[in-house]
């Protein structure tokens, strides 16, 4: 590679295949200098090598960023309807996609109104196609006749498909969707006891919980099952993501104060 004995006794001590100039058309003479090592090896331990042994041969030595494609999604709404799903452009969802756009091993409880499993987006997100907690079936006619349409909604914001550019050309959908490679376990209703078992039946990685309690705040008693359920889900390294209170639009209270404000958190709740 080079003239120098010691410097080519390292390049194959880490079997460096390739040591090139990068920029020899360059104008400013610095940026010839510079040269670009490739190997079979571990990057981080060759550059202290060099540090160590050869220092006098490089005014600096660092490790090249990967650079990646940028992602964009093909779907319809994402490209020409953004108003629609005004939630991924506000939590900058294109940078996330960068970094990651979900993994399939990862799975999401959805503890809510059953998941449309005839859903172009979720047909292939979701297993299985009934509520594992009590078999309810996920099939069209019970969603329409109980009016059924949160979990489908809530399941979408999770898992839609997402058309990727160059390798699916043709959108499975309108939607798009933050970790669509993830996939879906859903759930007949919510509740505590189809958290749990999600958990520790079904060994989901997190749980999401669009709802809340009504008619009155949780007892003593509710309080300490809860807790002990919450405590048993997080011992199985399971993530449980809970709703925020945008839904309380009612009147609460505790022992000192009343409440009652649309789309805010009481003050029990902070």
């Amino acid at each position: 590679f080079t003239k120098n004995t010691e410097l080519n006794d390292l390049f194959s001590a880490f079997n460096v295949n390739n040591y090139k100039q990068v920029m020899w058309f360059a104008k400013n003479v610095s940026l010839r200098d510079i040269y670009e090592i490739d190997c079979q090896c571990d990057e981080s331990d060759l550059k202290d090598a060099l540090v160590q042994y050869v220092p006098e041969h490089f005014s600096f030595i660092e490790q090249v960023p990967i650079y990646v494609t940028v992602y964009e999604p093909e779907d319809t709404f994402w490209k020409y309807y953004q108003n629609w799903i005004w939630h991924l452009p506000k939590i900058q969802a294109d940078s996330a996609w960068d970094i990651t756009i979900g993994n399939p091993h990862v799975r999401v409880g959805i503890i809510d109104q059953c998941v449309d499993i005839e859903h172009p987006d979720l047909a292939s997100q979701t297993y299985p196609h009934s509520d594992p907690y009590d078999g309810y079936e996920f099939n069209s006619w019970n969603l329409f006749k109980n009016s059924y349409k949160h979990g489908t909604i809530v399941a979408s914001l999770v898992s839609a498909r997402t058309a990727e550019t160059g390798t699916n050309p043709d959108p499975n959908g309108l939607l798009a969707s933050i970790g669509f490679n993830t996939k879906l376990v859903g759930y007949f209703t919510s509740g505590m006891p189809r958290v749990l078992h999600a958990s520790t039946v079904m060994g989901v990685d997190v749980i999401n919980c669009s709802w809340m309690s009504l008619g009155s705040l949780p007892t003593p008693n509710i309080d300490s099952i809860n807790r002990k359920i919450i405590t048993e889900v997080i011992n199985n390294g399971t993530v449980i993501v809970a709703s925020a209170g945008n839904g309380f639009c009612s009147t609460w209270y505790n022992d000192t104060e009343t409440w009652s404000n649309c789309d805010s958190i009481p003050p029990d709740f902070e």
